[in-house]
């Protein structure tokens, strides 16, 4: 290949590592979340099979992956007779397969896979060059995860896993704009200093985790959330199903139960959670993080018994 990966997609690598084997099609696939998936492929069905799920155990693809080596079956294989190459009813019916396993650490999380599907063998004598190739893509899919990963995380906060608030109140200001109706949350823990105090750090952070998780799984998918001070989030949504500021109460004061136990940090009513409507309570986003803010204070008090 004249030019680098970097220079390249990964369909036109294909292509080339295709025209090499003299095979009529090949692919990589990649595991995620327990499934084998088709990234990219070039030659005959490649349409049909790009980002296809398949499974990661009966397949000859997935032997690549299970014995984490290289798997290399000779044309007319008995293996390509028995099993199906991708997965059951995958129509390829493959006369000669070279896999190859994309390594990390010396695991396996996928395969770069060259196949024959005519009377015609792949050229044996390419084998150490696809292997060459397939090293190299491992390289650079890491390559590419870890910068992906690393960008990304410049939008997150680092230790709650929640969006910082500059890119939090960019895609709440896109709603506003939009004038559509969504819900605004105020969580917050307002002794949490003495978490930190009395638990140390580690374990005040994973309770904070906790509670950004909580939110989420209260809010639903469409829910953005974001740290404003160390113990404030702030949560957006525009699904009025999920919303119930009881139900929200009663499983955050669970999972900062569930999570300090110390006698010595008072958790009953630890929170202070308050909402606010858009167009409702304010037509701006600091008129309803305020409105949140307020309300939360004042269901504190009142779940104290204050007078307000």
């Amino acid at each position: 290949m004249k030019s680098g990966l970097s220079e390249l997609s990964l369909e036109e690598v294909l292509e080339e590592c295709l025209a090499l084997c003299q095979g009529d099609f090949c692919f990589i696939g990649l595991e995620r979340k327990g499934k084998l998936v088709i990234v990219d492929c070039a030659g005959n069905e490649a349409n049909s099979l790009r980002l296809k799920e398949c499974p990661m155990t009966g397949t000859v693809a997935s032997m690549v992956l299970e014995g984490r080596k290289e798997f290399l079956l000779p044309h007319g294989s008995g293996y390509l007779r028995e099993k199906p190459l991708l997965f059951s009813d995958d129509g390829m019916k493959a006369r000669q397969f070279f896999g190859f396993p994309l390594l990390f650490d010396e695991e396996a999380f996928g395969l770069a896979g060259f196949v024959s599907l005519s009377d015609a063998s792949l050229r044996d004598g390419i084998i150490g060059v696809l292997r060459d190739i397939s090293a190299l893509l491992s390289l650079y899919l890491i390559r590419t995860w870890t910068k992906g990963a690393l960008e990304g995380g410049k939008y997150f906060d680092p230790v709650t896993g929640a969006l910082l608030f500059a890119p939090f109140f960019n895609r709440v200001e896109a709603w506003v704009q939009e004038k559509k109706g969504f819900s605004v949350v105020s969580v917050r823990v307002p002794s949490f200093h003495a978490y930190n105090r009395l638990l140390g750090v580690e374990a005040a952070d994973r309770v904070l985790r906790k509670i950004v998780q909580s939110v989420e799984q209260c809010l639903g998918k469409t829910a953005l959330v974001t740290k404003a001070e160390v113990s404030h989030f702030y949560a957006v949504t525009r699904d009025p199903q999920t919303l119930e500021a009881q139900n929200m109460t009663r499983v955050l004061n669970y999972t900062i139960l569930s999570a300090v136990a110390d006698s010595r940090i008072e958790t009953k009513g630890a929170l202070q959670i308050g909402v606010a409507e858009f167009p409702e309570d304010g037509e701006s986003l600091w008129a309803l993080l305020d409105r949140a803010d307020e309300r939360g204070e004042r269901q504190s008090y009142m779940n104290k018994g204050a007078r307000v």
